[in-house]
């Protein structure tokens, strides 16, 4: 990049290293800490330098469109960033949701599909459960008038249509386990959706949980309410 001011080519670099890191764990390359703390730091970096070149610009150094033009470019994936998991940070700082917090649907299939140090498959503590429940309180067990296997249909096309990866399915039981992806970085959490008789019906529960990170910035609680939200229609 010859023909760009120092400092736009020093971001340009960055942001294609941001995209590496970006991608590099989404396609499993790089581990979560490596990728994320390598982005934050590259993020950081592309602040800095249009920062630099922002001051250069008011004494002098430089043109003031290359200053404000590398700020804008520091600000860019700052802006990106807050836009996609901004809300998130106003969410208490757990990961594992579910419509049942006395008794959450168990995972049977997804703990081999885990590698080691990632987050418990295990029932949540009552910490958390307590913390989602001052906090999420329109998450609720989801009942249905249809019949337990209707309803266990139904609840399968559903999570194929918001794409979800079904990979473990119990039409005896009528439960089912998937996959889904956060649009950043492409962090995999896990699944289970049970269906249950009741007198009048079904009950369907949906549990969701992150591999990693002790926050979930709100994603499997999102992930949730858009489930029901789609099944309901």
């Amino acid at each position: 990049m010859p023909n760009l001011p120092l400092s736009l080519t020093i971001q340009a670099w960055l942001l294609v290293f941001m995209c590496l890191a970006v991608a590099g764990h989404k396609f499993e390359i790089l581990g979560f800490k490596i990728a994320f703390l390598g982005f934050a730091i590259l993020v950081l970096s592309s602040l800095i330098v249009g920062l630099v070149a922002l001051v250069l610009a008011l004494i002098g150094k430089h043109s003031l469109a290359t200053g404000f033009g590398s700020l804008c470019i520091g600000l860019l994936p700052v802006g990106v960033v807050l836009m996609l998991v901004g809300a998130g940070l106003k969410v208490p700082a757990i990961h594992d949701i579910s419509t049942d917090l006395a008794a959450p649907p168990e995972f049977t299939a997804a703990q081999a599909l885990r590698k080691d140090g990632e987050n418990s498959l295990d029932m949540p503590s009552e910490a958390v459960r307590k913390q989602q429940a001052d906090f999420y309180t329109s998450l609720a067990p989801i009942t249905v008038q249809a019949a337990p296997n209707i309803a266990f249909k139904k609840a399968l096309r559903v999570a194929e249509q918001l794409g979800w990866q079904v990979h473990f399915t119990d039409s005896a039981k009528l439960r089912f386990e998937a996959v889904d992806e956060t649009a950043l970085f492409g962090f995999k959490d896990d699944i289970v959706v049970r269906v249950r008789a009741t007198g009048q019906g079904s009950v369907m529960d949906v549990r969701s949980v992150s591999r990693v990170g002790e926050s979930d910035l709100g994603a499997n609680a999102k992930r949730i309410q858009a489930f029901v939200d789609a099944f309901k229609q």
